[in-house]
């Protein structure tokens, strides 16, 4: 049987490592010290973004220069990269896919949309309306979790 490769002394990045909360943080991990953080154990990437104003629980799509709030109403906002799980000044963390903790009022197994109404947020109702676009985020797993999705949207 082959011997464990110590990723971190190899790379000088840790493969995974665990929060106080005993969730594990896959890439370089997330600080358990940001202030209003979503937990998770998703893929999770650091971003710099000088005086961004992303708030946790926000939907990102990139438009080519920056992360902007990803919107159903069209096929060129709507391109979902992830979901901002913690944030800073000038720093945000952005889930790409996995399960995120700390969600509010959601139904488990309830599939929830990229909104067509409002920029950067998600819905329990399909966008069904002729030029939107029907894009699954995420699936409850319980009120307050959820597996992240990368799937996917479809111009109605």
């Amino acid at each position: 049987m082959p011997s464990a490769i110590n990723i971190a002394a190899i790379t000088g990045v840790p493969l995974a490592t665990t929060s106080t909360a005993g969730k594990v943080m896959l890439g370089t991990g997330l600080s358990t010290s940001v202030a209003g953080a979503l937990l998770s154990t998703s893929t999770v990437v650091e971003i710099t973004e000088p005086a961004h104003t992303h708030t946790v629980g926000r939907i990102l799509t990139h438009n080519g220069t920056a992360f902007v709030p990803a919107m159903a109403d069209s096929a060129a906002t709507a391109e979902v990269v992830g979901i901002v799980t913690a944030v800073t000044a000038d720093t945000f963390f952005l889930a790409t896919n996995g399960q995120i903790d700390g969600l509010t009022d959601l139904t488990a197994g309830s599939v929830y949309f990229l909104s067509a109404d409002s920029a950067g947020t998600f819905t329990s109702t399909e966008p069904l309306v002729s030029g939107q676009v029907s894009k699954p985020v995420f699936v409850a797993t319980a009120t307050d979790k959820a597996v992240l999705i990368n799937s996917r949207g479809y111009v109605v």
